[in-house]
């Protein structure tokens, strides 16, 4: 994949931030602007943070521990255990890499973390405060899928498709899209962009389809030919859909 389009980011372009810009930040909220998130449901047990997204109504749905959880409203603030993941299929607690809602807003990715399944449900199969589902495998009877597959961050590119980053340790990166209405237990999942001499890093497509990937970590720091930490690199979709035949 080599039709790329490069831009760079890293401490230096950040410490180029004026120090107004740099403490916006800490202003957000009021008196400044009146809309404050505030603070997500607190690490649940088994996971390093919480991760999370928007539904298309504003309320955010966040992951922790086992459980899936959906703010009482936008910009409420408080949240509700709504349906906790089939410990089984996952492999134990989540640690999430991601949260993803789909463009319909109809379905959510979850990325369980290192050596754990990305997990795919409808948005449907959440249940209700003081009464949560269980997100049970489709193997099992369940509407949710459990597909393994590695993965660092993901992104949707539609309705059924799911963008992953990953990679070996020391090695290369790469970026793969999952077919998430695919049977989990023989995941179609081809790698559409590869050679990323570093670690993984985010994923992102914007609105003619390019996609939008970095080096997380440089492996082979001033060797001729390869990315930086930080590189990011835009993919033109006629390149990386190449890649799908």
């Amino acid at each position: 994949m080599h039709s790329a389009r490069f831009l760079w980011c890293g401490t230096a372009v950040c410490a180029a931030c004026s120090s107004a810009l740099a403490d916006r930040f800490s202003q957000y909220g009021p008196p400044h602007n009146p809309f404050v998130v505030g603070q997500l449901p607190s690490i649940g047990a088994g996971s390093f943070g919480t991760a999370f997204d928007a539904l298309a109504d504003g309320r955010l749905v966040a992951v922790t521990g086992n459980g899936v959880y959906l703010e009482r409203g936008p910009l409420a603030n408080a949240y509700d255990l709504v349906a906790n993941f089939d410990a089984a299929a996952m492999g134990g607690s989540v640690d999430p890499a991601f949260v993803r809602v789909s463009p319909s807003g109809g379905t959510i990715a979850v990325g369980g973390g290192f050596a754990k399944p990305v997990a795919v449900f409808p948005l449907a199969a959440l249940g209700s405060p003081g009464s949560p589902s269980m997100l049970t495998s489709t193997s099992a009877g369940g509407s949710t899928k459990y597909f393994s597959v590695p993965h660092f961050d993901g992104e949707w590119f539609d309705d059924t498709r799911l963008a992953l980053t990953a990679g070996t340790y020391g090695g290369d990166a790469h970026v793969t899209l999952l077919d998430a209405s695919g049977d989990p237990t023989a995941p179609l999942n081809p790698t559409v962009i590869d050679g990323i001499d570093g670690a993984s890093s985010g994923v992102a497509f914007d609105a003619a389809g390019r996609l939008f990937t970095g080096n997380g970590f440089d492996n082979s720091p001033g060797a001729p030919g390869t990315s930086d930490t930080g590189t990011i690199r835009a993919f033109e979709p006629s390149d990386w859909q190449a890649a799908l035949g």
